[in-house]
C-alpha cells in the first residue's frame, strides 16, 4: 500500500526531452489533459478547445502578480566585487532575489561559500553588502533602488532547467501580470493568449483575481522523507477586501470555481484561515449574509494554525503572508477544479495536486502524458482536473 506522506511516492521517471525549452507558440495550443476526477475518465485536448468546454456559470480565478527580472549575474562589466580586505575578484555567479525583510533584502547567493559575509557588490551607482544567513539565503543591505536596480541588471528568472535564452523571456509572463514581486512565473497561466481570453470575455465567461507572489516557498525543494515535516516559507498575497462576498456569490450561484495554477489555489484556500484572522476587522464592510457564510465555513478550522502572518487592511485591498501547505487530508472548502501543469517530482506542487484529485488518479495521469508525450514544467502542457 502506498504511503501518501513518503516523499518517494512522488517520484517519478522523466525522459529529458519531455522538459519543455521554449513554450508553445501560440501558447494556448499546448496539449490538454482532461480528468473526471471523479469518473477517471481521461480526454486529450488542446488548450483552446477550453472555448468549448468551459461552462457559462465557471469562475476562472488567476493570479496576477508579475514576473520580477529578480536573477542578476556578477559578471557584467560594470559590477566589482570585493571581498571583506578590499581586494578586487572577477566572479561568474549570480545573487537571486527573493523578498523584502524589514530595512533590507534577503537573495540567494550562488555560490555562497565564496561571497561571504561582509563583500561588498558595486553594481554601478547601487552598492550591496552581503550580510549574514536568513534562513535560506542571505540578507543583503541595498544602497539603491531594489526595483531600479533588477530592472537595469537583472534577467528574467527562467527555471534552471530551461537554457536561458532573450527569446524565452516573454513567454515566461503571463499576459495579465499587473503587480511585480514574483520571482517564478505561476506558469498554468501561460496558456492563456489574448485571443483566448476575449473569447472568455465575449462569451461572458466570468474571471477573477488574486494575488500571491511566488516566492522560495512555491519552488523550495522537498528534503524530508515525510512530507508532512515540509515547511513552506511565507509568501506575500493581496485581494480584494470584497473577496469574501463575491466567493460566497460564486457558490450560493452554483458557480463552479476554477482555480488556474496552484499559486491561485493556494490564496484561495487559505481564505478561511484569513477569515478567522481578520473578521473582527472586516466585519463592518459585510453584510449578515457573507458574516453567516464564512463564519460556517471556517468553524471548523484550528485557529491556531500560523499559516496566515502580517495581515492588515488598506486601500480596499487585504495584505497577508500566506504558507498554506496542502497535502494529502487536506479539505478543499473554495475552489472545485483547477488547471495546472505537470510538475517537477518531489514537490509541494505535486503534492497538492494528489490532495485535489487523489494520489493513485494523478500518478496514473502523470504515465499517460508520459507514454503521450506531454511536455513537462513550466513550458510544458496542462491538465484540467474537474
Amino acid at each position: 500500500m502506498t504511503d501518501f506522506f513518503s516523499l518517494e511516492s512522488y517520484d517519478y521517471d522523466l525522459p529529458e526531452d519531455l522538459i519543455a525549452q521554449q513554450a508553445h507558440d501560440p501558447a494556448d495550443e499546448c496539449k490538454f489533459m482532461i480528468i473526471n476526477k471523479f469518473t477517471w475518465v481521461v480526454e486529450h485536448k488542446i488548450f483552446k478547445d477550453l472555448q468549448n468546454l468551459l461552462d457559462s456559470q465557471s469562475v476562472l480565478f488567476f493570479n496576477n502578480s508579475k514576473v520580477l527580472k529578480a536573477r542578476i549575474p556578477l559578471s557584467h562589466k560594470d559590477i566589482r566585487v570585493f571581498n571583506p580586505w578590499w581586494e578586487e575578484i572577477t566572479v561568474d555567479w549570480e545573487l537571486f532575489y527573493l523578498s523584502p525583510l524589514q530595512e533590507d533584502y534577503y537573495f540567494l547567493v550562488r555560490p555562497g561559500s565564496k561571497l561571504k559575509t561582509g563583500t561588498t557588490i558595486k553594481i554601478d551607482k547601487f552598492q550591496l553588502n552581503i550580510g549574514e544567513n536568513f534562513e535560506h539565503g542571505r540578507r543583503i543591505f541595498v544602497d539603491g533602488d531594489i526595483f531600479e536596480l533588477l530592472e537595469k541588471y537583472g534577467q528574467m528568472p527562467l527555471p534552471p532547467y530551461v537554457s536561458y535564452a532573450q527569446d524565452k523571456v516573454a513567454s515566461y509572463q503571463p499576459i495579465f501580470a499587473k503587480t511585480p514581486w514574483s520571482v517564478a512565473s505561476p506558469t498554468a497561466s501561460l496558456h492563456f493568449t489574448k485571443t483566448l481570453l476575449n473569447w472568455l470575455k465575449s462569451k461572458e465567461i466570468c474571471t477573477d483575481f488574486v494575488t500571491l507572489h511566488v516566492g522560495i516557498g512555491t519552488f523550495k525543494s522537498m528534503t524530508s522523507s515525510d512530507i508532512k515535516e515540509h515547511v513552506i516559507h511565507h509568501e506575500t498575497c493581496e485581494v480584494d477586501s470584497d473577496i469574501f462576498k463575491r466567493i460566497m456569490n460564486y457558490k450560493l450561484n452554483n458557480k463552479p470555481i476554477i482555480a488556474v495554477g496552484t499559486t491561485s489555489c493556494r490564496t484561495l484556500e487559505s481564505l478561511p484561515y484569513l477569515w478567522l484572522k481578520i473578521n473582527d476587522q472586516i466585519i463592518s464592510v459585510c453584510d449578515t449574509q457573507t458574516i453567516q457564510y464564512w463564519n460556517e465555513l471556517s468553524s471548523g478550522l484550528d485557529s491556531s494554525k500560523t499559516y496566515i502572518s502580517n495581515y492588515r487592511i488598506e486601500g480596499g485591498k487585504i495584505h497577508f503572508d500566506c504558507s498554506l501547505y496542502i497535502l494529502p487530508g487536506f479539505t478543499f472548502s473554495v475552489i472545485d477544479q483547477l488547471i495546472t501543469n505537470f510538475h517537477l517530482p518531489k514537490s509541494s506542487l505535486m503534492v497538492l495536486v494528489a490532495s485535489f484529485m487523489g494520489y493513485d488518479l494523478m500518478m496514473q495521469c502523470y504515465e499517460t502524458a508520459i507514454k503521450n508525450h506531454y511536455a513537462f514544467y513550466s513550458f510544458g502542457d496542462a491538465m484540467w482536473i474537474y
